[in-house]
């Protein structure tokens, strides 16, 4: 009656089953197996290996960013000075001597300062 309905039956032993001996478990198994294999000394020596590459990686990107924001600093103060000092400047041009000048007006203002 189930050949009638479209349905095929399946026996037990039609089944494929998983071969532990197959040539895909045994390679599974020695590359999951490589470390195991390779000695506590090789292990430490990765790991030692691995420690110092990350602490190097470091201390170039310590020296990296020290210089990089040493400069970055200087431009930074450079902008508040030219920021707070604009409208002392845009005052001084207001004095008769600067008036067509503005950088005479910035170099009397630092002149000034100093």
């Amino acid at each position: 009656m189930a050949r009638f309905l479209g349905t095929v039956e399946v026996s037990p032993k039609a089944t494929p089953t998983a071969n532990p001996e197959s040539k895909s478990a045994g390679t599974t198994r020695s590359a999951a197996t490589l470390w195991d294999r390779a000695g506590s000394p090789i292990r430490a020596l990765v790991w030692m290996l691995m420690a110092l590459t990350v602490i190097g990686i470091y201390r170039l990107l310590d020296v990296f960013v020290t210089r990089v924001f040493g400069v970055l600093v200087l431009f930074i103060f450079g902008s508040v000075i030219a920021y707070l000092l604009t409208p002392v400047v845009d005052a001084l041009q207001k004095i008769p001597p600067f008036r067509t000048h503005r950088a005479a007006a910035a170099l009397a203002l630092y002149a000034l300062l100093l």
